[in-house]
């Protein structure tokens, strides 16, 4: 009887995902077991992470030319290792400055790299090769929007920074009129 790895693999990942989770939205707290629990699941969340790191290694030596040209490895092993810097930490409920930031981080790419695990299902498969296809869309739209946004952006904050709104009425009425001006179409 074989062991279905990929069915393990999507048990165990969003369990230690909701660990994750749960330790960087944890609070201070007195009780000693909230403290071996996290101990303990942060050993295993670390022992994951460097059985990970092991394997993306060998496929690394097996697949040299292949494993470089996809960002998708880079991104795994900067999460599995900053998993392991914002799990190994001294004081477990204190986090502050760029460990509270890394652990957001860590917490965001999981999540996101369980999302690509889920394209090896047929169920989900399909939603997950869209989802990268927009946003593989999006990324290469973006520097546009970004400078168009800039580029109308930084003209009206010049235009419109010095100006003092006051509560009359026939100022409120010139920015309406202004306003009305800029959603006009050709229909």
């Amino acid at each position: 009887m074989s062991v279905d790895i990929l069915g393990w693999k999507q048990v165990i990942y969003p369990i230690g995902l909701c660990w994750i989770t749960k330790k960087l939205v944890s609070t201070a707290s007195q009780f000693p077991l909230m403290r071996v629990l996290l101990i303990t699941v942060s050993a295993v969340i670390v022992a994951i992470c460097l059985f990970r790191i092991f394997t993306e290694v060998t496929q690394m030596v097996s697949n040299s030319r292949e494993y470089f040209t996809d960002l998708l490895n880079y991104a795994e092993l900067f999460l599995y290792f900053s998993t392991i810097s914002f799990v190994c930490n001294g004081d477990f409920m204190c986090l502050t400055g760029w460990r509270w930031q890394l652990g957001a981080l860590c917490v965001f790419l999981s999540w996101l790299n369980f999302v690509f695990f889920l394209r090896l299902q047929p169920k989900f498969g399909i939603y997950v090769l869209m989802f990268e296809e927009i946003i593989a869309t999006f990324l290469k739209v973006l520097p546009l929007a970004v400078l168009l946004i800039m580029a109308f952006g930084q003209p009206f904050f010049i235009l419109l920074g010095p100006i003092v709104i006051e509560s009359d009425v026939s100022n409120v009425g010139s920015y309406l009129v202004a306003l009305s001006s800029f959603t006009l179409t050709n229909s």
